[in-house]
């Protein structure tokens, strides 16, 4: 009896120390990559012009730290839409309401106590499959940044493969980043776009969703 309770201590160390191997070289967590996909592309747009904001992908979605793709089943992102105006001396965090946005029924409209408004919601999942696509139109001049960003408010979904302890997040991927005009960043007065944004400009822009545009009457 003895060298059995000695066996299964053992067995269990070698099982802990198995998983601890295999789990340990994901820093900072799960992240996924959801693609999303914005039309049209231009520098400066018209009041009245229509923005197309879609991402669409299966439910096989990829990890950057572990390089391997998961399947997701019905996951929330919790998808957020806001928008900055950038041409003012305290970047205007309510901008989203500068835009008409066309009915969503996954989206609704919340106003935070900091001042920033969003349309907040989540991925239809249909057939193995997340959709979803925002149609906003200008009505107001300006230079604006319009972000679509994952916020993973729950961290510890399940999902098969997961290792114990880690938690996961999701950054947004353009299809053609280098179009996303983040150089109009350095022509708004507040520091915190200029200069900070840019500083970690994958993280604080790409990640995040961002597209930069003129808004002209």
């Amino acid at each position: 009896m003895k060298n059995l309770t000695i066996l299964c201590i053992v067995f269990s160390l070698f099982m802990a120390a198995c998983i601890r191997k295999e789990c340990r070289d994901i820093p900072g967590g799960y992240h996924f990559v959801l693609p999303v996909a914005i039309t049209p592309i231009l520098d400066t747009l018209r009041i009245g012009d229509t923005i197309l904001i879609r991402s669409t992908f299966s439910n096989q979605v990829y990890e950057m730290n572990t390089a391997r793709y998961y399947e997701l089943i019905n996951f929330r992102f919790d998808l957020s839409l806001t928008a900055v105006q950038l041409d003012t001396i305290d970047g205007d965090e309510n901008g989203i309401q500068s835009f008409q946005v066309l009915e969503n029924t996954d989206f609704e409209f919340r106003q935070y106590s900091n001042g920033v408004s969003a349309y907040v919601g989540q991925y239809e999942y249909d057939n193995e499959n997340y959709s979803t696509e925002l149609r906003i139109i200008p009505e107001k001049a300006g230079l604006f940044v319009v972000s679509l960003a994952a916020l993973m408010i729950d961290e510890n979904q399940r999902f098969a493969g997961k290792c114990n302890g880690i938690g996961s997040s999701a950054v947004m991927a353009h299809e053609n980043p280098e179009q996303m005009n983040i150089e109009f960043l350095t022509e708004s007065p507040d520091p915190h776009y200029s200069e900070w944004t840019l500083q970690r400009p994958q993280e604080r822009f790409y990640d995040a969703g961002g597209y930069c545009f003129y808004v002209a009457e």
